[in-house]
């Protein structure tokens, strides 16, 4: 029944032919002007959402991602997915071992101190520069 409506011209439905194998070059040309169309929203879109930000408001939205981090490393079903960002890991202890502010390096400090037990000091970009910190922090205080 349905081969018969397909086939029937006086239905309306023309067969419709497929293409086997590689696409037509207006095909390939309109999917070309696709994207470089996309190209261009996507740099204008860059160029607009530019902003000038202050150094006092960058330190503030690393205190809150820090802060953030913090957090989750309380949680245990979270410290095996932290443990595995090895490049956020060698960001903390970097902001430990750079004391850029107290408030960051204490939270850092709590991080290490929850995930402690996965760290392994030679795997780490910074170990021996992240003992050293903590000594001397352990010596100022």
């Amino acid at each position: 029944m349905a081969a018969s409506l397909i086939d029937d011209p006086s239905n309306g439905l023309a067969p419709v032919k497929r293409a086997r194998g590689r696409k037509t070059k207006s095909r390939v040309l309109e999917e070309q002007n696709a994207l470089d169309e996309l190209r261009k929203k996507r740099k204008k879109l860059i160029t607009v959402l530019y902003q000038e930000v202050s150094e006092l408001e960058l330190i503030n939205h690393l205190k809150t991602i820090v802060l953030v981090v913090r957090n989750l490393s309380f949680v245990k079903a979270n410290e095996h997915h932290l443990i595995k960002c090895f490049k956020l890991m060698d960001i903390i202890i970097s902001l430990i071992v750079d004391l850029a502010d107290i408030e960051v390096t204490q939270n850092c400090l709590d991080i290490i101190t929850n995930l402690g037990k996965h760290i392994i000091l030679s795997e780490t970009a910074f170990g021996s520069e992240l003992v050293n910190s903590i000594f001397s922090l352990i010596s100022i205080v």
